[in-house]
């Protein structure tokens, strides 16, 4: 069960010592198996404030239109974050020097944690010689907020990390580090290229995330992908 913190701006001295208390639990060693409930716990009531100021509370669901994808031709819901999404895939394709079948759109992302299984999604992944690269989280507001999202989900959608992780509005980005986690460049002009992933590649060893931290990503991932869900479903008047 994931907590959500309740008041009218989820602001003031409780939400601000939840944040604080959610980066200190990320900033220290892998957490043993008897304190993952609390780590999720307090995950999610910091992640649920953050959704809550990049999504108003909506009292009536917008209507929303169909968007064919850039990249698979398929028709898309019109909301949240896809215009942006498609902004970045054209970005890539026209810019970045990627051809559309260098780009997995929606990927499967599955995990277990205990009994349950949880069947996800990342936005976009780049592969350069049949090989994940990149991984891309399109998002509709604050990049920052959404780092920790995208570098557990870097390092658990496939038996290595994908190297490099982005998190971009369509108009700025972030790249990071999958292995650190270190921002490393600002700017949609960070986003490597082809030929600078093709060269990239060279000295990149695909290594998988240390095993003793995994469940602590697996718990992260799941508490922002459960509140996706939620605003999904608000925006979809579901």
């Amino acid at each position: 069960m994931w907590i959500r913190l309740e008041g009218k701006a989820q602001g003031g001295e409780k939400a601000e010592h939840t944040r604080r208390e959610y980066v200190s639990i990320l900033s220290r060693p892998a957490t043993p198996p008897s304190g993952l409930r609390r780590v999720f716990e307090i995950a999610s009531g910091a992640l649920s404030f953050r959704l809550s100021q990049e999504v108003t509370m909506l009292e009536k669901p917008k209507p929303y239109g169909m968007l064919t994808d850039y990249v698979t031709g398929n028709e898309v819901p019109n909301i949240g974050a896809e215009e942006n999404r498609q902004r970045v895939e054209r970005f890539l394709v026209e810019t970045k020097g990627y051809s559309k079948n260098d780009i997995e759109v929606d990927p499967d992302l599955r995990f277990s944690i205990g009994d349950e299984e949880v069947h996800s999604n990342v936005d976009l992944v780049v592969r350069i010689q049949e090989r994940r690269f990149m991984v891309l989280r399109c998002v509709p507001g604050s990049l920052v907020s959404r780092q920790r999202e995208t570098l557990a989900a870097a390092r658990l959608l496939d038996v290595y990390q994908v190297p490099f992780s982005v998190v971009t509005d369509g108009k700025d980005a972030q790249l990071l580090e999958t292995a650190t986690g270190n921002v490393i460049a600002q700017g949609m002009a960070a986003i490597p290229s082809k030929k600078e992933g093709i060269e990239r590649i060279k000295e990149i060893e695909f290594e998988p995330y240390p095993q003793d931290k995994m469940e602590r990503e697996k718990i992260i991932f799941r508490s922002y992908d459960e509140m996706n869900i939620n605003v999904q479903r608000k925006l979809k008047g579901v």
